[in-house]
């Protein structure tokens, strides 16, 4: 799979639980490389991201991985969907841990929902790129 963009926001003002656009036709991915930017000249305070999946036609989002940053900068990690989870565990929905992963779960669909905190300087832009793979 190629990589895909799942957000290229520009980031002013305050936002809570904002959701990106949907994409999906990611098939059965057994993994995932997720990368996280903040291009800023200043301002604001926090952005925090939560990368999600779904497995059910998009009816319920899971938290895969989360990127909580207070200035610029790019991060990435990596999630492993084939990992066992041996007992009964309680997804998320925008409230994973910040800068975490929840691995185990990876399905065909993905977006971004994140929230800023602080007025960003103009031009300050938030892009989330997924590369899967093993699919």
């Amino acid at each position: 799979m190629a990589v895909a963009v799942l957000a290229a926001e520009n980031i002013t003002n305050p936002v809570t639980a904002q959701i990106v656009a949907v994409q999906s036709g990611f098939g059965s991915p057994g993994g995932a490389t997720v990368q996280f930017a903040l291009t800023t000249s200043g301002g604001g305070t926090s952005v925090t991201a939560w990368v999600q999946t779904s497995i059910d036609g998009q009816k319920t989002w899971s938290d895969i991985a989360c990127f909580a940053v207070s200035g610029g900068g790019t991060r990435f990690v990596t999630v492993d969907g084939r990992k066992s989870i041996p007992a009964p565990t309680v997804l998320s929905e925008g409230g994973l841990a910040e800068n975490t992963v929840q691995e185990g779960i990876l399905g065909s669909a993905f977006r971004v929902k994140y929230t800023t905190v602080g007025t960003w300087n103009p031009g300050t832009l938030m892009t989330v790129e997924i590369k899967t793979h093993g699919d």
